[in-house]
């Protein structure tokens, strides 16, 4: 007699159709859940358009369809996003071939907001933007490296795909993840600096995994007072920062440990 609880709808595996390219495919005992209590209300498409030579006349027939059923899958997926805090705090020095930047999922955030079990992470996509030239994720489990959870030598911004494992790779508490970019400036003549433009820099890991949990962002960052200093000594004196600059910034900030950002799909902070 008491009222039926409302069934989510859960996206669903199915065969790409033909006049696609590219489309992500869930195992078929996990699924993402749309609508109910604990399921997405609504879905933002957002896209990023690049047209450096400013050609007129072009047009975008991009669109995405979505399968589902009302039966839902015995897991719930999560995304989990992992990598360095997208600010001006990132920082790559001009005229650079290999310059590297790491960043940390600690141990401390995987401890407190994971299940004893683990996760299970089936697929992965690796990001930066144009100085972008290698991207790879280390797996630490009781100070040990594992097997490389991630990689790609050979990364090119204009060839970004989902990558699914042979198998799923588990991530347990007290786990460490850090994410190692590695980008080339020969060709810039001012440092780079993190932000959302194709010209600036990123240095990203998005894994898909079940079960679900409420971590959505591992993450690091480096103190700000550092970085105000730098720019702050270099007005004073009348001259721009250079990569010399950066490089000694980046000594100093290899001796401290860096902050880390733990937080949940709505950056609520949770424990770390």
């Amino acid at each position: 007699g008491g009222k039926k609880k409302k069934r989510a709808a859960t996206v669903q595996t199915q065969p790409p159709p033909k006049s696609l390219i590219k489309a992500i495919t869930f195992p078929a005992h996990a699924g993402l859940p749309m609508g109910g209590s604990s399921g997405s209300k609504n879905v933002l498409m957002e896209v990023h358009y690049d047209n450096p030579n400013l050609t007129p006349g072009l047009r975008d027939s991009s669109g995405m369809t979505f399968y589902y059923t009302n039966q839902r899958r015995t897991y719930d997926i999560g995304v989990l996003e992992i990598g360095r805090v997208v600010s001006e705090l990132t920082l790559i020095p001009e005229r650079q071939s290999n310059w590297q930047v790491a960043a940390y999922c600690t141990k401390s955030c995987t401890q407190n907001n994971l299940p004893a079990a683990g996760i299970n992470v089936f697929a992965g996509l690796l990001h930066t933007h144009l100085a972008g030239r290698a991207i790879s994720v280390k797996q630490f489990r009781n100070g040990v490296e594992m097997s490389p959870f991630a990689s790609n030598p050979h990364y090119d911004f204009n060839y970004q795909e989902t990558t699914y494992f042979k198998k799923d790779k588990k991530i347990l508490p007290n786990d460490q993840l850090t994410v190692m970019c590695t980008y080339n400036t020969l060709n810039r003549a001012n440092y780079t600096v993190g932000g959302i433009a194709t010209k600036d820099e990123m240095c990203l890991g998005y894994f898909f995994y079940y079960p679900k949990q409420k971590l959505s962002l591992c993450m690091s960052t480096e103190a700000r007072s550092d970085y105000t200093n730098l720019v702050a000594a270099a007005e004073k004196n009348k001259r721009r920062v250079t990569g010399k600059d950066l490089k000694e910034l980046v000594n100093i900030e290899n001796t401290v440990q860096p902050l880390q950002y733990c937080a949940a799909k709505n950056h609520v902070l949770l424990q770390s």
